[in-house]
């Protein structure tokens, strides 16, 4: 059997238990086992972009809440004010990057933003490496209940008088959804779909859909049956810095750096970052490699070890702005890329190498020799261009410029700021619904059987099940096989009875 095809037929499992937990009224219970589900859809890719049968429950249980109060729409329409939600802020990766860069650019409106699961003033702290002169409005919600954290938002929603409400959220995200089931709620919903190769929750609640790259419109219009969508890529601030070759033909040492989220890193059947940098090392002995966001302790930093390889771990803004700086080449990540990174060090004048046979639906570009836009066909065609890059000022220095100029057309602040008016004179049209309910649809072409191998998370098979009915904790138990190797499935003879009996005998 295929990765994928088991990850579908345990996820299938698990979304008959949430139904489970939803009929005997374990609604906290259900709550948490759908957020872990949708981990599991998320990282051990299953053929789903959507699972209505999971949002539906969320709806039926977000209802429960105390009723939204209808209010009149502002009288002064000038000001816009937005509501950002996002789960947590990070210090690097582009999905805190693009909402910073959202609130200033568009600075002329007011702008909350709200997380949902991270404490305060980590958030603040995280907030303020971004120097977000803006000063947005920063709230997180309480530790508490899942339930209760939904009845929170809600009234945050509820006085604030917000045009817009703009999801950042991660695809696990079930928070949204419990509070903006309410039918009263008509503030439009807008979802920056930064996770766009794969599942995500929040298609249910979404009234627009704002894509990063065009190329996903007509993909997301089946796969997620969103038709209401927008493009509004990355945007790019000038850059304090920009690398000026005429200066800068004599260096011994090359400089190369990665960044990207330590998970996007992982190997795979098909990728292995960590060997190919290591490859590179060894072939040059005047390059230094750095990668960011990835700690020199974790796992594959201590077996891909060489004297010209440095692991920097998660870097604010401000320390990651001035190693780049110094910087002679990019390289993406692969399995998973991080296009934020790519273009800022783009917009800076360092040629960039793409990842070698990419699944399409991790493109961020179509092929363009003409501005040094290539992906390699396979591991020794990048392995060639990247020896290319590092041998040759000359190569280098014309991909940089033919790079810089593609980036600068596509992604510059003003083209930004135009497409962002645009998508709110869209939603000032718009109302906040909830969407049909339609079929879970799976799909298993190769792009899906070659996203199924990328990433993984282990799981526990019993975890918010403890107080379901005797027979549906037998019928869990009896769900062991097929096995899947993501599945924490073990328990002892004593744990197992008391998981059967712990409800039953008192």
């Amino acid at each position: 059997m295929s990765i994928l095809e088991n990850n579908r037929r345990y996820l299938k499992t698990r979304i008959k238990t949430a139904q489970e937990l939803y009929e005997e009224g374990l609604y906290e219970d259900c709550i948490n086992y759908i957020e872990l589900t949708a981990v599991f859809a998320w990282l051990n890719f299953s053929g789903f972009y959507k699972l209505h049968s999971l949002e539906k429950i969320l709806v039926e249980i977000g209802k429960t809440l105390k009723p939204f109060e209808k209010k009149l729409p502002k009288a002064d329409p000038k000001e816009k004010n937005v509501l950002h939600i996002c789960t947590e802020i990070k210090k690097v990766g582009g999905h805190s990057a693009l909402l910073f860069n959202w609130i200033r650019l568009d600075s002329d409106n007011k702008h909350t933003v709200i997380t949902t699961a991270q404490d305060l003033r980590d958030a603040e702290n995280i907030a303020f490496s971004y120097n977000e002169k803006n000063a947005a409005k920063l709230i997180s919600l309480k530790h508490q209940p899942k339930l209760q954290k939904a009845e929170e938002l809600k009234q945050y929603i509820a006085n604030g008088d917000y045009d817009y409400i703009v999801l950042h959220t991660n695809p696990n995200e079930v928070i949204p959804v419990l509070a903006l089931s309410d039918e009263n709620i008509k503030t439009p919903v807008l979802l920056l779909n930064h996770a766009d190769h794969t599942f995500w929750l929040g298609t249910i609640i979404t009234d627009i859909l704002i894509q990063i790259r065009e190329s996903n419109i007509d993909l997301d219009k089946q796969r997620r049956n969103i038709s209401d969508q927008s493009v509004l890529p990355i945007p790019l601030k000038s850059p304090d810095f920009i690398k000026n070759y005429q200066n800068d033909g004599h260096n011994d040492q090359i400089n190369i750096i990665s960044t990207g989220s330590l998970y996007k890193y992982t190997p795979n059947e098909n990728y292995n970052f960590y060997e190919e940098i290591l490859t590179i090392a060894q072939k040059h002995s005047n390059v230094k490699i750095n990668i960011v966001g990835v700690d020199k302790t974790s796992v594959f930093a201590k077996q891909y070890q060489h004297p010209n390889i440095n692991y920097l771990g998660v870097l604010n803004p401000e320390e990651l702005n001035k190693i780049e700086n110094q910087m002679d080449i990019f390289l993406e990540g692969f399995p998973l890329p991080s296009f934020t990174a790519l273009l800022q060090a783009a917009q800076k004048k360092i040629p960039f190498v793409l990842h070698y046979n990419p699944l399409s639906s991790l493109k961020l570009f179509n092929d363009d020799k003409s501005h040094g836009i290539i992906y390699p066909k396979n591991k020794q065609e990048w392995r060639d261009l990247v020896s290319d890059l590092v041998e040759n000022f000359n190569t280098r220095k014309e991909i940089a410029e033919k790079q810089y100029g593609l980036v600068e057309k596509l992604y510059s602040e003003n083209a930004w700021k135009d497409l962002l008016k645009k998508i709110y004179q869209k939603a000032d049209s718009k109302q906040h619904r909830i969407s049909n309910f339609t079929e879970d649809v799976f799909y298993s072409t190769e792009n899906e059987r070659m996203l199924s191998k990328i990433d993984s998370y282990m799981i526990s098979h019993f975890r918010y099940t403890e107080q379901l009915g005797f027979l549906k904790k037998i019928k869990k138990l009896a769900q062991v096989y097929p096995k899947n190797k993501n599945v924490k499935y073990a328990l002892s003879k004593t744990q197992i009875f008391n998981y059967i009996f712990e409800k039953h005998i008192n």
